[in-house]
């Protein structure tokens, strides 16, 4: 019985022997395949040329083949060099830029808020938000798509910052007295 990606593409292939590009540097990117993709094995190839694993070069690729964007971090990014090859294969490719400290500033004056208020709005450590601001740490992982949630839907996130609030801080049901 074949699966429906080798009844699209064919059957899979082992890629080897794949030279790496010289210097670049990490970066995440999101991948969109064009309605016409059918370039499995080239986008694999571009992939692991730059580092990526090759497992998870072909996972990708399958990903891609059957419609789906896909967000990867490529440890050896060339720039316009890989984005033009995926471009070549029928895929867009863009780099996904880190929040940085005046993006956190930014949302937070939009709204209209200090600091304080911004933490205690949205269930943040006010210390985080001045480090943040301030550039002493990164805004990444789940942070950063807390804050892009904000600044798209800040009235959504501030409710369930307030109901997880009330649930974290109300004590058990056993322990409440009955009426």
């Amino acid at each position: 019985m074949t699966s429906s990606f080798a009844e699209r593409f064919g059957p899979r292939v082992r890629i080897r022997d794949v030279a790496p590009v010289s210097g670049g540097s990490p970066a995440r990117l999101r991948l969109e395949p064009l309605a016409d993709f059918t370039a499995t094995v080239p986008v694999a190839r571009a992939l692991m040329r730059r580092g990526v694993n090759g497992r998870l070069a072909s996972f990708v690729s399958e990903q891609l083949a059957f419609g789906r964007a896909v967000a990867i971090r490529v440890p050896h990014f060339d720039g316009s060099a890989l984005v033009r090859e995926l471009a070549d294969a029928k895929v867009k490719g863009s780099e996904v830029k880190p929040l940085q400290a005046g993006d956190v500033t930014a949302v937070r004056k939009r709204l209209g808020l200090t600091q304080e208020q911004f933490a205690e709005r949205f269930a943040l450590d006010v210390a985080t938000v001045r480090n943040w601001e301030q550039g002493r740490s990164a805004v990444d992982g789940a942070a950063a798509v807390l804050l892009k949630a904000i600044a798209r839907a800040p009235e959504v996130i501030q409710a369930a910052a307030a109901d997880a609030m009330v649930r974290l801080t109300a004590p058990p049901l056993e322990w409440m007295e009955p009426a």
